[in-house]
């Protein structure tokens, strides 16, 4: 058991992060104290291809192919 004084903002930033996913303290712990290195890159990838995704439908009626280019370039890199 570990015991220790937060400020009110650093509370709130905590507690945010918690309700966003399924992260305990001592995975936050783990990751802050690099025992656990965080999904970075497959949250990246995630996020880019979820917003392509959004562009592709909503906002581009006549350049499906131009950001399906920009998708598979990105995806090489």
């Amino acid at each position: 058991v570990v015991s220790f004084r937060l400020t009110s903002d650093l509370r709130a930033a905590l507690d945010d992060l918690r309700s966003k996913g399924d992260v305990s303290i001592a995975d936050i712990l783990r990751a802050g104290l690099g025992l656990m290195s965080p999904p970075i890159e497959e949250a990246y990838t995630n996020g880019f291809t979820s917003a392509l995704a959004e562009v592709y439908l909503r906002v581009c009626y006549d350049c499906e192919d131009e950001v399906m280019a920009f998708f598979r370039e990105q995806q090489e890199a």
